[in-house]
């Protein structure tokens, strides 16, 4: 909204009468956002992961690396701040080729054709994603963003009734407190 001056402010401007429903999906993204940024260890975990992506992203010889250990699996993808399906993605390609993403930055790191200051970045991320705790983030992280990424597409068809928003908002809450209360399963 904020991009085109509001665009509450906007349609209040034309009609002075006009009731603005924001959509439930694009406030459930909103929540998100906000509710991510207050968190430093998610912050942190975000930031590692743009780091990666921008690591092997900077050039087409790390990318092919990246892509050759891969295999089948997606491609690292780019965070963006304000869509949440962008992070799912993200998140969603890290967890699933995390062995192979891992191998890549082992690969450049031990490559002496490559600049010192390349193999030293390539080293240092390896390092910070053998941690078990970046390990335990993505498994969650892909876990929440899944989820939330789901009920995001579901509020935004046309056919959604109130009930439906309701109850699909009340699951998201339910395991969301699952998460937070059974925190051991990821470790």
């Amino acid at each position: 909204a904020g991009q085109y001056s509001g665009l509450q402010a906007r349609i209040k401007e034309k009609c002075g009468f006009a009731i603005f429903v924001p959509c439930a999906g694009h406030s459930l993204n909103l929540v998100g956002v906000h509710a991510a940024g207050c968190v430093l260890e998610a912050t942190n975990f975000f930031g590692f992961v743009q780091k990666i992506y921008n690591f092997f992203s900077f050039s087409t010889h790390r990318w092919e690396i990246m892509k050759r250990c891969l295999g089948s699996n997606k491609v690292l993808k780019c965070l963006s701040d304000t869509r949440w399906s962008a992070r799912a993605d993200a998140v969603s390609a890290l967890q699933k080729g995390y062995k192979q993403i891992l191998e890549a930055l082992i690969i450049i790191a031990q490559d002496m054709n490559q600049p010192g200051e390349t193999r030293y970045e390539a080293h240092s991320l390896s390092k910070k994603m053998s941690k078990l705790e970046i390990v335990i983030l993505t498994e969650m992280w892909s876990s929440i963003l899944s989820r939330i990424n789901k009920i995001s597409i579901a509020l935004q068809k046309k056919t959604l009734t109130m009930d439906i928003a309701t109850k699909l908002l009340t699951s998201l809450v339910n395991f969301l407190g699952n998460v937070r209360n059974e925190f051991d399963q990821y470790e």
